[in-house]
């Protein structure tokens, strides 16, 4: 059987992003002054005024150290010399850090070249890539922010390393991350490697942990797992997994959108009845949900989606 094509799947993965994206695990958000600056930051790189916005930077990063920042400047980005800027900075912060603040700093400027080498294709993904592991390597072992962990893990599976990456989502659980929230994305890293039977592996012990993360990861993970099956012509299982993540419902406290990519290519693959079962759940919940209705409407006929 050849792999389906994995783009739609890949993009997914990279939904659920940094567990520190309020702020580095026990770690403060920016206060609204920082924020405010770096928000300046941002609107004068994106507006080509990157000499101005290196003064809010700095001065975001002198203030709140201990933060994560890379949210708030990922829309620039996309920009080489906001990219190029952006780490400028954060290098001269670098060198002014006490020990303390020196772990968070280099969280920071870790993320921001791979939040980088996100926003280019494959092909140009490596230099950014290379930078951001070689950052990383910088983390003190010593230290136990389960975010620094998660950042290592990311940075390798992005790199195609699954197995390298697999040792920084344990050492993220044992620090108090998410047990979970790791084996998904080392899932999601086997299956861009089409190593299926680790993927498999992978997402299966994510459900039997704790994620302590809502519902929500837990309807990732039977995702993931649904793909995984169609890729290896395990139909039967992969309707059973599709119906799972449909079944673990909504999260009362922490809303959030149920996917309908993996039932798209459960009905491209005749899964009719699971594929319909599932997504009668989506549109019940996202009624606004036009791609739904539309797969819905297909499955319900028994007939490939438009």
């Amino acid at each position: 059987m050849k792999p389906m094509k994995l783009a739609l799947f890949a993009t997914l993965c990279l939904v659920g992003a940094s567990a520190a994206q309020a702020g580095l695990s026990g770690q403060p958000r920016p206060d609204s002054a920082t924020e405010k600056a770096l928000r300046r930051a941002v609107e004068g790189v994106t507006g080509g005024d990157v000499a101005a916005a290196r003064g809010d930077l700095l001065l975001a990063l002198e203030k709140a150290p201990a933060s994560d920042i890379t949210e708030l400047i990922e829309p620039a980005l996309v920009d080489a010399q906001a990219y190029s800027g952006s780490a400028t900075v954060i290098q001269e912060a670098l060198a002014k850090a006490s020990s303390s603040e020196r772990n968070f700093l280099l969280y920071n400027l870790a993320r921001t070249h791979l939040l980088r080498a996100r926003r280019l294709a494959a092909a140009s993904r490596n230099a950014p890539l290379n930078l951001a592991s070689r950052v990383a390597q910088q983390f003190e072992t010593k230290f136990s922010d389960p975010a620094l962990w998660e950042l290592a893990g990311d940075i390798e599976a992005e790199r195609g390393e699954p197995e390298k990456a697999a040792p920084y989502y344990d050492r993220m659980a044992q620090g108090g991350g998410s047990r979970a929230l790791g084996k998904y994305r080392l899932g999601n890293a086997y299956f861009r490697r089409y190593l299926f039977d680790k993927a498999e592996k992978a997402y299966l012990e994510g459900i039997k942990a704790d994620s302590g993360m809502g519902k929500k990861l837990k309807h990732w993970l039977y995702s993931g797992l649904t793909s995984v099956y169609l890729q290896m012509g395990r139909e039967r299982e992969a309707g059973d997994a599709l119906i799972q993540s449909g079944r673990v419902s909504q999260d009362d406290e922490k809303p959030y959108r149920l996917r309908t990519d993996a039932a798209r290519l459960a009905i491209q693959r005749g899964l009719y009845r699971p594929a319909a079962e599932y997504l009668r759940v989506v549109v019940r919940f996202q009624p606004d949900d036009t791609e739904a209705k539309a797969l819905l409407s297909a499955a319900s006929a028994g007939r490939p989606p438009r």
